[in-house]
This record gives structure tokens, sequence and C-alpha cells, in this order.
């Protein structure tokens, strides 16, 4: 089914936050999209959950997975599928409210070099670690879109494959792109909800991956981490 938007979510129990979240998808986003729901062997009803709504929504699609595999992988999974112009990437931890999807897209209508929007921002460390509210170094992938093909062009995949588990996706993309000759926007979304953390909290791995994660994107952009220019 052809869509404007191919919205992405993947769940890991927190099976409360995720209904909330899937909830409001459903009720704040048109009917120009397919929603992907990845589930990383929940064992908390979210699986049975979301196969129910599949029966009733033709526009859900369900990719289960008997195991943990983090961020990162279910949503490349889930950009090898989408059939939309623009790829949303958005946190089980979230609750959109109604026009989300018009305010992430305005800024592709106007600037015909913007690759990635999102809800935030951040500015990059020398060590890789985000989250300072400087310049825009990258966009925070709880709530991202994408541009589809252009993202497409540069790394087929949507995230590098040295990249695993979660953490430090959103920056390497943002930097790759910003690489290539795209832009990034920020785009604040009122009423936007995002409990933070509240799935990453419950997952011993998210450690190891943020160290083996940051270590990749220093490898790769050290110099501009270190300089702001991707001129070496």
């Amino acid at each position: 089914m052809k869509a404007t938007y191919t919205i992405s979510v993947v769940a890991y129990n927190n099976h409360a936050l995720t209904r909330q979240c899937v909830e409001s998808v459903l009720a704040n986003s048109g009917d120009d999209f397919e929603l992907i729901l990845s589930d990383n062997g929940s064992t908390d009803g979210s699986t049975d959950y979301f196969d129910e709504l599949a029966k009733h929504h033709p526009r859900v699609l369900v990719w289960p997975y008997s195991h943990n595999l983090g961020f990162i992988e279910p949503n490349r999974a889930a950009f090898r599928m989408a059939k939309g112009t623009y790829f949303v990437l958005l946190n089980n931890d979230c609750v959109v409210p109604p026009g989300w999807l018009e305010v992430l897209r305005a800024p592709f209508l106007t600037d015909s070099k913007c690759a990635i929007t999102g809800a935030t921002g951040g500015e990059l460390r020398e060590d890789g670690v985000g989250g300072l509210r400087g310049s825009t170094d990258y966009i925070e992938g709880h709530c991202m879109m994408v541009r589809t093909d252009f993202v497409r062009a540069v790394e087929p995949g949507l995230f590098h494959v040295e990249l695993s588990g979660a953490y430090a996706e959103d920056s390497y993309l943002s930097l790759q792109m910003r690489e290539a000759g795209y832009t990034i926007h920020v785009t604040p979304i009122p009423g936007l909800l995002h409990h933070g953390g509240s799935t990453a909290c419950m997952v011993p791995q998210c450690a190891q991956w943020h160290a083996h994660n940051r270590e990749v994107l220093t490898g790769r952009f050290g110099h501009y981490l270190k300089n702001r220019t991707f001129q070496q």
C-alpha cells in the first residue's frame, strides 16, 4: 500500500506506554500512512496487542522478533519495507498530537535539500556524546522524519552496518546526510510527550551498545567533532 508516511514503532515490553503511543498515532495521523510495529520479544502482552490491531487496521503491519534486538535493527528492517515518501522513527514512549506529521513534513516542502527533521536536535561533544543545545549537529531519533529516497541514496540500510543495538544512530545518520550535502531541521511539535529512556532503562545491554556506537561514530566523524567541518 503506497503512502506518504511510513511510521516505525519498536517495542520491548512497556505495554502501557506502547499502547498510548500507538493509539495516539492511529488517532492523530490522518489516513495517508502505514504503521510498522516491531516487537522485540516482549513478555507483557505487547505482541498480542499488536496482532489484534493488525486484524482491524489494514495500514498496520506487525513484525515480531524472538528476542530484544534493540532500536537499530528493527528500524533497518522497517526501512527496507517502507513504501512511504517519508520514513518516521517514533519511540514507543512518545505520545503524538494532531498535526504532528504535517509539522515534521513542513521543512521538506520549502527546502529541496532537507533530508531529516525532528522534534528536537542537539550538539555533539568531541567524544560523540550528544544532548547539548547549541548548534544543531544532529536530530534526535525519538521522533524523526527522513526523506526515504535521499537516505536510501546515501545509506540504503538507514543506519550504518557497524552500529548495533541503540544509541548514536541518529547522530551518525545526521552527520552522514549533512556530509553528503543535505540539510536537517529541528521542528518542535507542540503537545508531543516523550517519556525519555523508559525502555532503555530496562535493557542491560544499553551501556555496551552506547560505548560501541560512540566508538564507531568518533572513528568515522572524529574530524568533524573536533573542527565542526567535513573538509579534511
